[in-house]
């Protein structure tokens, strides 16, 4: 029977009288967007209650039922690890520092936390000894194995003496297909950009189509910049601040970002070179996210947490200041998250998302001299403008479609080959090639065998 509407990453509790649970789910570290909150349900009368931590998800119950371990984002946006006690009361930290915490598992008898982190360089499985009671930590993590893999989602047998997690190899690279913009068709087959295990996110292409930005998930957050053919790869960034999703400015002078480093999600700006690293103040405390240039370049249009999208002025008067003006709301307690700005500037593509970051699906665009939003599908992410300012290509179900702003008649124009799936799509400056970043799924399950006190494992 159904006991609840949504939620994720259920744990029991030791008696099996309630569940502890996630208003998001996660499979990883990196990717977070919503505000998650834990909540327990009563099994038998169906009862929920909040437990009240703030952001917060992976829950794991403690063996004899004391304290509840998650982990979540800090103001800062790391990945922190808390304990909380089941009963209520105030989380305390468990880990708290700039590496990759998450995924907290409670050892059988309530004297470790296990956890999975990057702190050794790779994704590895930790525990730190941790008093259940009070939720206090004993001493210094320890590392339990070395691994070069990605790894998550662990389970530990009753006896606590193994340990199961599944590995995650998935490669994501981009690639270029010859396009035919009249007949809106892919010419021909696709030719690697980049190859290898670094994880691109998306790509932009230079406005004289001969350079692509890239942003890699994996093993950090970091840009980059390759010719259209694939050579001269030249790394832009190289630390542990989340850079992501860049974007050039119409004249190519520079490319725009965001990034966490300067204590909060923020714009910033580089030259393709890797030089000129700065930050593009925009007035005002809240985070922003996603900042995209329009076409003549005097302004950007970014989401500021969750008030919403906002056009950010780049050429005020003298001695006036950054001027903001704030998009109107699409009603319903909803915000509008830009991705694409057409061509000839006059509307925004993008979608719609709840004020908690819930994504609500389909491709929505903005008129800009209207000041009117417009659903066009009711399916789809990410949409991106052809050089027509009339034809959006976007996302849905790891295939990419089509849809006329007229007529709005979405239609499939591209799916990936097997076992794999597009996660972003770009078109050159001509309109004669388009870019793709593809994802191809791979994993395993393993096992790691406690041997001895210390913690020692073998695979």
């Amino acid at each position: 029977r159904r006991l609840t509407e949504a939620g994720y990453n259920p744990a029991w509790s030791p008696d099996g009288q309630a569940i502890v649970f996630a208003t998001e789910g996660v499979s990883g570290p990196r990717e977070r967007r919503l505000v998650s909150q834990l909540q327990i349900v009563d099994v038998a009368t169906d009862v929920k209650r909040p437990l009240g931590t703030g952001d917060a998800v992976q829950p794991s119950w403690s063996p004899h039922g004391q304290r509840i371990a998650y982990w979540g984002l800090s103001k800062s946006a790391r990945r922190v690890l808390w304990t909380v006690p089941a009963a209520g009361g105030p989380p305390v930290t468990v880990i708290d520092d700039e590496h990759l915490n998450w995924n907290p598992v409670w050892s059988p008898d309530g004297r470790y936390l296990y956890f999975v982190s990057d702190r050794s360089g790779s994704s590895n499985v930790w525990r730190v000894p941790i008093d259940e009671d009070s939720g206090r930590v004993l001493g210094e993590p320890q590392q339990i194995n070395s691994s070069s893999q990605s790894l998550g989602l662990l389970s530990l047998s009753r006896d606590g003496r193994k340990i199961v997690y599944a590995t995650d190899e998935s490669k994501s690279n981009l690639e270029r297909l010859p396009f035919d913009p009249a007949a809106f068709r892919v010419a021909g087959q696709a030719v690697a950009v980049t190859q290898g295990s670094r994880a691109v996110r998306s790509a932009a292409i230079s406005p004289d189509g001969r350079l692509i930005a890239i942003d890699s998930t994996s093993p950090q957050e970091d840009l980059f910049v390759v010719r259209a053919d694939g050579g001269g790869q030249r790394q832009l960034t190289n630390d542990a601040d989340k850079d992501r999703i860049p974007q050039w400015f119409p004249d190519g002078s520079r490319i725009v970002f965001y990034s966490n480093r300067g204590g909060s999600y923020g714009a910033w700006t580089i030259r393709a070179d890797g030089s000129g690293l700065q930050p593009l103040p925009h007035g005002t405390r809240d985070p922003l996210y996603n900042p995209i240039p329009a076409p003549d370049g005097r302004r950007i249009v970014a989401s500021l947490g969750s008030r919403g999208a906002a056009l950010i002025d780049l050429e005020p008067p003298a001695g006036a200041g950054r001027r903001l003006q704030a998009l109107p709301s699409p009603g319903n307690g909803q915000v509008f998250s830009a991705t694409s700005w057409s061509p000839d500037g006059a509307y925004l593509a993008g979608t719609l998302e709840q004020a908690d970051g819930a994504a609500i699906p389909g491709v929505v665009v903005y008129s800009l001299s209207a000041g009117r939003y417009e659903r066009l599908t009711d399916s789809g992410i990410i949409p991106h403008w052809l050089r027509d300012s009339r034809t959006l290509l976007y996302l849905r179900d790891d295939k990419i479609f089509r849809c006329d702003l007229r007529r709005k008649d979405p239609r499939l124009l591209l799916a990936p080959p097997p076992d794999s799936a597009f996660t972003s799509v770009s078109v050159g400056p001509d309109g004669r090639a388009l870019y793709t970043v593809r994802m191809v799924t791979e994993g395993d399950v393993w096992m790691l065998t406690l041997a001895g006190e210390d913690g020692a494992a073998r695979p």
